[in-house]
């Protein structure tokens, strides 16, 4: 054996371990699965990774930029997400799939600060770059956002209308629990008929089968909820408790924490409906040890449930003290809503504005070349 080939068999472990660490590229993909499953493993991927940023390629810079922002959003610094992801899609060495991510991601950034006329004119940006992207994975992510976004705006024929885009792919069972809670959401919202009850059953049954085989229990949930709303705008209370009840000891952990509100509350109004008053009493109650923002449609059912509640046990002090409540956070919530209600129809404007012009100079220049 020449000193070579031993020198070669005692380097070898170390070889292949060193080459182990830099496969940069690896790194960056764990990274990237990690982002919405585990934030732990996401945060020392990122850690992980700027150990070689001075290895990375112009493309990885951005890649690495866009998992950075990622992280920011995670931790609330929306300030520093938008610029990354500004910086991102104006970066000229940015790859085409790498600025798409950055536009939607930006899009989520902008809901979250509740910037709709910003968001409203991002869709539009987002839509431009679609048709050029071969990714499925991350166009159908793009569609979800958009519809999340006109979910908040309250704009539901808009969210089906993405959210049939949608239903025309092939979905993983994860994308298709986001999908149909979305869509069993925006369905129940605009008041669909009491008639379709049978239809719903179906949508039910496909929609938690679809978030259970994808292990998302909260998905299922979310989606239940919806379901046992669209009982009891359908004058069932009965069938909308019996939806609800078995999730009620699930409450108390952090995962459905942002869920238990929404649950009490129809809860409180299903036995309010069938006048059990102490245990609507009971679920109002509950849902108001969970409210941390008085400023929402949650906190808005909450103060008037136990107004009512009050004000039929003649408690009158606590029914002025609930219907104070009641009637500021109405107010602001009407405001909010009036606010998207004008950034949609300012965004709508905008959009019309620009295709007349798009138009006039199209005109413009058919007459020079004529």
């Amino acid at each position: 054996m020449s000193k070579y080939a031993f020198l070669f068999l005692i380097f070898l472990p170390l070889l292949a371990f060193s080459s182990e660490e830099v496969d940069v590229d690896g790194l960056f993909k764990e990274a990237d699965n990690y982002r919405n499953q585990n934030l732990k493993s996401f945060n020392e991927k990122i850690k992980e990774l700027a150990g070689f940023s001075e290895r990375f390629d112009a493309n990885q810079k951005n890649f690495y930029s866009l998992l950075k922002s990622y992280q920011d959003i995670h931790k609330g610094d929306f300030s520093s997400a938008k610029t990354r992801l500004n910086d991102i899609i104006i970066h000229p060495s940015a790859s085409g799939l790498i600025k798409f991510r950055a536009n939607y991601a930006l899009l989520t950034v902008h809901s979250i600060n509740s910037e709709w006329v910003l968001g409203l004119n991002q869709i539009e940006k987002i839509l431009a770059l679609a048709d050029d992207i071969s990714n499925e994975e991350h166009y159908q992510s793009a569609l979800v956002v958009i519809g999340v976004f006109y979910a908040e705006l309250k704009q539901y024929p808009l969210v089906l209308k993405y959210m049939e885009r949608l239903t025309q792919r092939e979905l993983s069972p994860k994308m298709k629990c986001f999908v149909n809670q979305l869509t069993l959401e925006s369905r129940i919202t605009e008041d669909i008929s009491t008639n379709e009850t049978t239809l719903i059953d179906l949508e039910f049954q496909d929609s938690v089968s679809a978030c259970e085989t994808a292990q998302s229990m909260v998905g299922a949930t979310i989606i239940k909820f919806h379901y046992a709303r669209f009982y009891l705008k359908s004058m069932q209370p009965e069938k909308a408790i019996s939806i609800l009840l078995p999730y009620v000891s699930s409450l108390d952990d952090p995962i459905n924490s942002f869920l238990s509100t929404d649950i009490y509350n129809l809860l409180a109004k299903s036995y309010y409906q069938l006048e059990t008053f102490d245990k609507s009493k009971l679920y109002a109650t509950k849902a108001l040890e969970k409210i941390t923002n008085t400023d929402t449609e949650q906190a808005v059912d909450t103060y008037q449930l136990l107004y009512l509640n009050a004000k039929r046990e003649k408690d009158f002090r606590s029914a002025l003290d609930y219907y104070e409540r009641y009637a500021e956070s109405n107010r602001n919530v009407n405001n909010d809503l009036e606010a998207k209600s004008l950034a949609y129809e300012k965004a709508k404007h905008q959009s019309i504005q620009q295709q007349n012009e798009i138009r006039l100079l199209n005109n413009q220049n058919e007459l020079l070349n004529n």
